[in-house]
């Protein structure tokens, strides 16, 4: 008699990501990667559609994925902050381009000043304007008055 094979099993084993301790997992995995869902898939092992799904129709598990990206929105924020408030230009720039409160104020990407240079980027009139510098800048500034 030949021997029967066994049918080959394509896929892991299927996971109730719904129910413990796959959804603990799962949260970890959001809270791990910042609510990226694609990384958290790749680390669950599990299909990006499979997850997205999950998450998606679970107002807990939704709820917990945007407090997961909010975490690093507002780490990101404060960082930003940080670098306006050294004096960083291209932080400024990025705030100046970006913030609806500078473009009521007539801010935005091609800002120029009237009856300035043209050519000159939305650092360096940003700089003109608040007689700012960069934090590096000032301090090789200082260093030479010293010497």
């Amino acid at each position: 008699m030949a021997d029967a094979k066994k049918p080959r099993q394509s896929r892991a084993p299927s996971r109730d990501w719904t129910k413990e301790p796959y959804r603990s997992q799962l949260k970890e995995a959001l809270k791990d990667h910042f609510g990226n869902i694609t990384q958290a898939s790749k680390a669950l092992r599990a299909t990006r559609d499979n997850i997205t799904r999950i998450v998606r129709d679970d107002p807990e598990l939704t709820a917990w994925k945007e407090q997961c990206y909010e975490g690093i929105y507002s780490k990101a924020v404060d960082a930003l902050a940080k670098r306006v408030e050294e004096g960083n230009m291209s932080a400024i720039a990025l705030v100046m381009r970006v913030s609806p409160w500078a473009k009521r104020r007539g801010w935005g990407d091609h800002m120029q000043l009237s009856g300035g240079d043209s050519s000159k980027d939305l650092a360096t009139q940003a700089r003109d304007i608040f007689g700012l510098q960069n934090q590096k800048e000032a301090l090789e500034e200082e260093e030479k008055k010293e010497d």
